[in-house]
């Protein structure tokens, strides 16, 4: 599609200087996923509003001349979550919108606008001593908040409490919270819970543009253990017999390897560095991981085991942070080989990254992920690991190498195996890492039959995590929806969004919802 003169000077004169662009590399960078999709093809226009004014105008512009939108947060989705696949594309880039609206330390609540990155976020509460309820993503230094709510993420979402939206048609709607008039409220749900309505809906209902979050005061101490194991399976036992305890202690398993050949975790030098800098004035933070400090100093445990369990409690005293760890080592069992604690206070010391999104060698990465109940982790991740024996001889073919990452939430733990292979470089990672690191991989030759087996045996682990009965999160294009629901469940749904969206112009084909 080609637009007029007047067309983009119509939508340029509601919107502010520069926010309106039809200049193809900008178009093909911002349409990019992390993934590459053989299919791909790039919006074409691309709006960048700054206020909900600017939003509202440009969903009614683009619907007024039957476009599709496809809403865009930091565009770090890898399932398709709002990259076109359709023809007459308006891209609605939302990282303008970064805005605290409304701040309240004394009700612990904070409205902030959807483009607003995580990071943005926690460096706006800091002074007060505050968090989001809501952990956000390991990617938070780019990734933004409404990204966040449109995909959803494995720990749920009920400290979100209410949604600010733009519809199909530019209207706005309020939902929770942010519904009643004057100040926010305190519920997030007085009647039907609509703010849920629209979570994990990859854009498909509405465009976000200002999120109510709860907030929690900031642990004043940390304690940390982690624990070897020689396989992945009987990590991910580990993980559910600790999980199972209900500790309140945040629980990361990883491949030792695979952490220590990315650089992924800091060493324990760099960890302790930038932990001071990151609290500088608060001693009582210091002396939280005091234990776990001068354990990895000692050396106690082992470290040249495959598999690492990696435990972090947060509290407000030392002596609580202590016991809740304590509760949870309990139910470590007792083959497990107890390691320095690099990896979890190299977390707490940067909670936001990107660099993971390439290999120690530049290597793209893509991966796949599964929520299984505390029951189902252990015989998921031995399906996980026959699949990827059987596989090896083909993958080191052509170069391909993975590894694992497990989190625990509630009642349930996140399997992802991750695939890297060697190639070029995109423009999304470009435009996401730091130039020294773009620098260092730039070169990097166009691998097309390493990246077909990439896309061929991350479909092989989707549907062993299918079959083994997992959920997912973050469910974009890629993900199936409507295929796993019943019938009056798949009816109620696309009743849902033919009401709220009856030209089906917001995002389609996320959440497997065509255009008719």
């Amino acid at each position: 599609m080609s637009l007029s003169e007047d067309d983009v000077a119509g939508i340029a004169a509601r919107l502010s200087p520069g926010s309106v662009s039809i200049e193809p590399e900008q178009r093909a960078a911002l349409s990019m996923d992390v993934f590459e999709w053989p299919d791909e093809r790039p919006a074409d226009v691309v709006l960048s509003p700054v206020d909900v004014d600017g939003v509202q105008a440009a969903v009614a512009w683009a619907a007024d001349r039957s476009m599709v939108i496809a809403p865009r947060g930091s565009g770090m989705s890898y399932t398709r979550g709002f990259q076109p696949q359709a023809e007459r594309v308006a891209l609605i880039d939302l990282r303008a919108l970064r805005r605290i609206r409304h701040l309240s330390p004394e009700n612990r609540l904070v409205v902030v606008e959807a483009g607003a990155t995580w990071l943005d976020l926690d460096g706006a509460l800091q002074p007060y001593g505050l968090k989001p309820a809501l952990a956000g993503p390991i990617s938070g230094a780019v990734s933004t908040i409404g990204g966040a709510v449109s995909q959803n993420m494995p720990a749920g979402m009920h400290h979100v409490l209410g949604l600010e939206l733009v519809m199909a048609d530019g209207s706005l709607v309020t939902t929770g919270a942010l519904a009643r008039p004057g100040s926010p409220g305190a519920l997030r749900a007085s009647g039907p819970d609509l703010t849920g309505l629209f979570i994990g809906d990859c854009g498909a209902l509405a465009v976000k543009t200002a999120i109510a979050l709860r907030l929690v005061p900031r642990a004043a101490a940390y304690e940390c253990a982690s624990f070897g194991f020689g396989d992945a399976t009987s990590l991910a036992e580990a993980m559910a017999a600790v999980q199972a305890r209900d500790t309140s202690v945040a629980l990361m398993g990883l491949a030792n390897r695979s952490v220590r050949d990315q650089a992924a975790a800091a060493s324990l030098g760099e960890a302790i560095s930038m932990l001071r800098g990151t609290v500088t004035g608060a001693s009582s933070l210091l002396q939280g991981v005091g234990r776990a400090v001068r354990l990895a100093l000692r050396g106690v445990g082992r470290s040249d085991l495959p598999w690492g369990l990696h435990l972090t409690a947060e509290a407000g005293s030392p002596a609580t942070a202590r016991a809740m760890l304590a509760e949870a080592v309990a139910a470590v069992p007792s083959h497990a080989a107890p390691m320095p604690p690099t990896i979890p206070l190299a977390m707490l010391s940067r909670p936001y990254s990107v660099r993971g999104m390439l290999g120690p060698k530049g290597e793209r990465w893509a991966p796949v992920h599964g929520i299984l109940p505390l029951g189902r982790i252990a015989g998921a991740t031995r399906a996980i690991d026959r699949f990827f024996a059987d596989a090896r001889p083909r993958m080191e073919a052509e170069g391909l190498s993975h590894s694992m990452m497990f989190s625990a939430q509630d009642t349930s733990v996140l399997v992802e195996p991750m695939i890297y292979w060697p190639d070029s470089l995109r423009l999304v990672h470009t435009s996401a890492l730091k130039p020294e690191i773009v620098g260092r991989f730039a070169g990097n030759p166009q691998n097309p039959p390493a990246r077909a087996l990439a896309r061929e045996i991350r479909r092989g682990l989707l549907e062993i995590l299918l079959q083994e009965g997992a959920m997912m999160a973050q469910l974009g294009r890629y993900y199936p929806y409507e295929a796993l629901a019943e019938e009056p469940a798949r009816r109620l749904a696309r009743a849902i969004k033919d009401v709220v969206d009856p030209n089906c112009v917001l995002n389609p084909g996320a959440l497997g919802w065509e255009r008719r």
